[in-house]
């Protein structure tokens, strides 16, 4: 949770994003198919949904193909 308030505020600083009430927060999947086919993008995908929060995104935008570019 200290990960997800520390990269909206970062949002809101770079963005104008909205301020996210954190209160009660809860994590929910967002993705529920699988993107990911192999065994070793996984931090690659890690790296590709922190980088869409200050993007203002809740998803990476991409898929498995584009990872070789990532």
């Amino acid at each position: 949770m200290s990960l997800i308030a520390r990269l909206s505020f970062i949002a809101h600083q770079w963005r104008g994003s909205d301020n996210i009430n954190l209160k009660g927060w809860v994590a929910h999947p967002l993705i529920l198919n699988p993107l990911q086919t192999n065994d070793y993008d996984c931090g690659l995908w890690v790296l590709a949904a922190l980088a869409a929060v200050p993007r203002g995104s809740h998803r990476p935008g991409m898929c498995e193909e584009d990872m070789i570019a990532f």
